[in-house]
């Protein structure tokens, strides 16, 4: 066996693989917090696994004499390829067949390897009914909705339903919905092409998260496969595969489709995120409380924290300002209103309030006659009383 291949990509698909490998995994199957190397033609498969996930990414090879497999130990593969100042590196066999060779021009490291037979074949040929395909039109929209559903997902262990992304495939779009009871994400992305059937694919929050490791370049050529048993990404030279879960996600459309829009304003986002940063209780060690009063006359944002004696108020540039009430006022819990508005990307956003004990809504702006829906829900708090 003898195959050369540039390191710095090399070293890439390594670290990217690597982001399956955890620790518990690795403690029931030891073998899983190791990489599995194949070679086909001039293409090398890095791939690595945990009990509920795999990543796989093809590197293209400088030359190769055949095809083999092998494994080499994560941190190991990883450090040497790190270290390594040469821009190509040669893995070739010798006479121990427990161990390769890496040869990096001015010296060589010697690891030690595995039959790649005892490697399992986690997830990538799991059984199921047959894949059906969606292709999402833009990679960086996709990032967007999964980023803002995972601030939003919930943490709860006693609610595990809860703890999961779900993607909502309709015929010409794809709704990523995070929620974790408290604030709640839909944000839709277009698809290409239209879907064959409406789904729903709930994935563990934990794992969709690696969606955000870096294994999707914006640039990248997007398809999904689905089943009832697992979610299959697949980029130019990346493949993601891991379990769906197997249960109904809350009714959230319902919540958006209920939400009325008692008073409205629009405000300039940064701005607005730095009044309520002002106005915010620095010292509280309970929920920190964020008061939006809603009238004609103005868009006042204010705290009164009765535990550490604390005050303030501040008017807030809005326009748009829309309503029949006379007054409306939300309690909002501030640190999870900053974390929502923190993933928004529009300059402007406009405020629904539904009332003191309706949820807010908070919605982006978005071209002329689209239909997409992109819309960010927290729910009131109850003030503590003295």
């Amino acid at each position: 066996m003898n195959i050369s291949v540039n390191r710095a990509e090399l070293l890439k698909a390594v670290v990217n693989v690597s982001k399956a490998i955890n620790s518990a995994s690795v403690s029931a199957v030891p073998v899983l917090g190791k990489i599995l190397f194949s070679v086909e033609g001039d293409t090398l498969s890095v791939k690595a696994s945990n009990q509920n996930s795999a990543i796989s990414v093809k590197v293209k090879l400088d030359s190769s004499d055949g095809d083999c497999a092998f494994l080499f130990e994560a941190g190991a593969i990883k450090k040497i390829l790190s270290d390594a100042p040469s821009e190509q590196v040669t893995i070739y066999s010798t006479s121990d067949t427990s161990q390769l060779s890496l040869d990096y021009g001015v010296g060589t490291f010697m690891l030690g390897t595995d039959d790649a037979s005892i490697y399992p074949d986690v997830l990538l040929d799991a059984s199921g009914s047959p894949y059906k395909e969606i292709h999402v039109e833009s990679p960086s929209e996709f990032l967007i909705g999964m980023a803002r559903a995972l601030a939003c997902s919930g943490q709860d262990k006693n609610r595990p339903q809860l703890m999961s992304v779900l993607l909502d495939i309709h015929t010409d779009a794809m709704s990523i919905v995070g929620t974790s009871g408290i604030v709640l994400s839909q944000y839709d992305v277009k698809l290409s092409q239209p879907s064959e059937e409406q789904s729903e694919v709930v994935l563990p929050a934990n794992i969709a998260s690696i969606f955000l490791s870096g294994i999707i370049s914006d640039d990248s050529d997007m398809h999904l496969f689905y089943n009832d048993k697992t979610i299959r990404l697949e980029t130019d030279n990346e493949t993601f595969t891991t379990i769906v879960l197997d249960f109904k996600y809350p009714k959230y459309a319902r919540v958006v489709e209920q939400l009325s829009k008692t008073n409205s304003f629009k405000v300039d986002l940064l701005p607005f995120v730095s009044s309520i940063k002002r106005v915010a209780s620095p010292n509280s060690k309970v929920d920190r409380l964020i008061d939006l009063s809603v009238s004609q006359s103005g868009v006042v944002a204010s705290c009164n924290d009765i535990f550490s004696s604390y005050s303030a108020r501040e008017n807030i540039n809005a326009t748009e300002i829309t309503g029949d009430a006379p007054l409306e006022c939300v309690s909002l819990n501030f640190d999870l209103l900053a974390s929502l508005l923190k993933n928004l990307t529009s300059p402007q956003v406009t405020f629904n309030i539904n009332g003191s004990s309706a949820a807010t809504s908070v919605v982006e702006e978005q071209e002329e006659g689209s239909t997409l829906k992109r819309v960010n829900i927290i729910m009131p708090m109850a003030k503590k009383k003295s």
